[in-house]
C-alpha cells in the first residue's frame, strides 16, 4: 500500500536505488538505540544481501518488522535495539525484506 511518495536525490540517498528499493515509516521505538524512531521513513534496499548486524525489515512467521539481524551458533533471529523488547526467533518463517540503508527523519 502507498502511502505517499517521496524523492531523494542518488548522492542525498548515498547509493544507487534499484527496482527492490522501498521505504518504509517506523511505528514504535523498538530501534531507538540506533538511532530510528517513531515517525521516521527508512530506504531499504531488497537486492543487497543481508549480513550478521544489519538493520533490516524483515517477515517474521507474517508480521512485518524492522531489527537487527543475529546470526550466531544458535540460530538466526531478529534483535530489538530497546531493552525493554525482547529478540523474535521465527516459528515458522523469516523472510529478509532488504536492508535498510538511509533513513529520513521530518522535525516538525
Amino acid at each position: 500500500v502507498t502511502d505517499r511518495t517521496i524523492h531523494v536525490d542518488v548522492e542525498t540517498l548515498g547509493f544507487i536505488p534499484s527496482a527492490k528499493t522501498f521505504a518504509l515509516v517506523v511505528h514504535g521505538d523498538s530501534m531507538k538505540g540506533r538511532g530510528v524512531l517513531d515517525g521516521d521513513c527508512v530506504i531499504v534496499d531488497g537486492k543487497r544481501e543481508a549480513r550478521n548486524g544489519d538493520m533490516v525489515a524483515a517477515l517474521i512467521d507474517q508480521e512485518c518488522t524492522l531489527k537487527t539481524l543475529v546470526k550466531d551458533k544458535t540460530g538466526t533471529f531478529l534483535k530489538p535495539e530497546n531493552p525493554a523488547y525482547g529478540n523474535l526467533w521465527p516459528v515458522n518463517d523469516l523472510q529478509i525484506q532488504g536492508v535498510v540503508r538511509a533513513l529520513i527523519r521530518t522535525i516538525v
